[in-house]
């Protein structure tokens, strides 16, 4: 009978260890849907509602039906360094690419320190880099993601888009 317990209380610790390591490593670079977003813009949302929130765009360019999706883009820039994508009318990626005061729900912004990353989202999902370039990889559930890329220790872009 004590054999027995032993046996099982050696099973048990293993498999409670075994679940431990496989939710922390799938915990790494999850983020809440809520922090999937640029300056106030998610993914879904509607033309009507960005231009409620930011106006007319700078520049707007119409790119048609593309045939990876068959969904009809359009692009609306706003001034030269925040661009959103819309896909038959909704939200489908939000860029920015310069210092504009546009940030994440957390308050990463371009120029942000590489460190400043890594505190308020921990760990990436993937860490990829092109040799100058360093891209951090966080997702949500619903294929949403969140590339933030680092040049020189420095936020240089941040992306909001679909898988």
């Amino acid at each position: 009978m004590i054999k027995m317990k032993k046996i099982w209380l050696t099973f048990l610790t293993a498999f409670l260890l075994a679940v431990a390591m496989s939710s922390s490593a799938l915990a790494a670079g999850w983020l809440p849907m809520s922090d999937v977003a640029l300056g106030g813009i998610t993914l879904e949302m509607t033309q009507d509602a960005v231009e409620n929130i930011y106006g007319q765009p700078t520049k707007s360019t119409d790119r048609g039906i593309l045939r990876y999706d068959g969904c009809h883009h359009v692009v609306w820039q706003y001034g030269d360094s925040f661009v959103i994508d819309f896909a038959d009318g909704y939200v489908d990626s939000i860029k920015t690419f310069g210092i504009n005061g546009i940030k994440t729900p957390a308050g990463i912004h371009v120029a942000s320190a590489e460190i400043d990353i890594l505190n308020t989202y921990g760990e990436p999902w993937l860490r990829n880099s092109n040799g100058r370039h360093l891209i951090y990889w966080y997702h949500t559930e619903k294929d949403r993601k969140l590339f933030i890329d680092v040049l020189y220790g420095r936020v240089a872009s941040i992306v909001v888009a679909y898988e």
